[in-house]
């Protein structure tokens, strides 16, 4: 499972220092997509916490 989130990790924090230097010239579409952004954001790291408890607490369907 640490590999697994790593790998969502990598991928989000590559995408997070991307859209960091693409604010460099503020507006209302880029904080729109900030928005938007980090609510993505969240909802994948919250998905993936879910999914590691519930194979925690149930091992037998981690395969």
């Amino acid at each position: 499972m640490a590999a697994v989130f790593a790998l969502v990790f990598l991928f989000a924090f590559a995408a997070t220092a991307l859209f960091v230097k693409g604010l460099a010239v503020l507006s209302l579409g880029t904080a729109l997509t900030g928005g938007v952004f980090f609510g993505l954001a969240v909802g994948v790291f919250v998905g993936l916490l879910r999914l590691v408890k519930g194979l925690e607490e149930d091992p037998e369907h981690a395969a």
